[in-house]
């Protein structure tokens, strides 16, 4: 595997995780807006 590989690998894995929290967060704060 290249570096040019290796690195795309790394972002990919990045954005998922980084987007997971994303939709994680934007769960629980319409779930906290919905119970006022």
């Amino acid at each position: 595997m290249t570096a040019v590989e290796a690195t795309h690998v790394r972002l990919t894995r990045i954005t998922q995780v980084v987007c997971e929290d994303a939709l994680l967060c934007a769960r629980i704060a319409f779930i906290e807006l919905r119970r006022r």
